[in-house]
Order: C-alpha cells, then structure tokens, then sequence
C-alpha cells in the first residue's frame, strides 16, 4: 500500500512542476507576441508621421520617445539617411525589433 501511495505522490508531483513548466512558457510566448505587436505599432506610427508630414526633417535622425500602450511600450527611431525605421515593443523585460527600410518620398 505504501508504494501505491508513494508512486501516486511521485505522479503528481510531476504532473504539477509539468504543468507549471507549460505556464510559464505559454505567459513567455504570449509577451513575445505582444512587444512585436507593439513594434508594429511603432511602424505605424513612423509611417502615419512621414505620410502626414508631422514632423520636420532637420537632422539625420528622429526618435518616438517610449510610448505606453497595453502592457508595454514601444519607441521608434528614423534614420533619414540610411531611409530606415526602427522599432522595439517592450514587454514584461522581453525586447522585439523590426526594422522597416523605405524608399524616400
């Protein structure tokens, strides 16, 4: 009877530390996802500002200071010069990029 009881116990403790394994990587993958949306967020952004004209282009550079949204934040940088947009979503201590070349209105 004392091995079923201790075999049983043995299952269950692992089922347990399995299934909060599973936890974790599933709230990892979810803010993966999220600081890439914020990303595209910024993208967006730096593309709405160069088609809307909203900012003046006086320097080689230009950078969205970290913009809140949702669970994170987002900031930008264009690179006149090279006719590059940067973005990075930031989530719960995970960073995404996405880098957008474009060709010159």
């Amino acid at each position: 009877m004392l091995i079923i009881v201790l075999t049983v116990s043995l299952i269950g403790a692992s089922l347990v530390a399995l299934l909060s394994s599973v936890a974790l990587t599933n709230q990892y993958e979810v803010n993966r996802a999220k600081a890439l949306y914020l990303a595209e967020a910024g993208i967006s952004q730096a593309v709405h500002l160069l088609k809307s004209q909203a900012i003046i282009i006086g320097s080689e550079e230009y950078f969205v200071s970290p913009t809140p949204l949702g669970a994170g934040t987002y900031e930008v940088k264009l690179d006149f010069k090279q006719s590059l947009m940067s973005s990075t979503g930031k989530v719960g201590g995970i960073t995404r990029t996405i880098q957008l070349k474009y060709n010159s209105f």
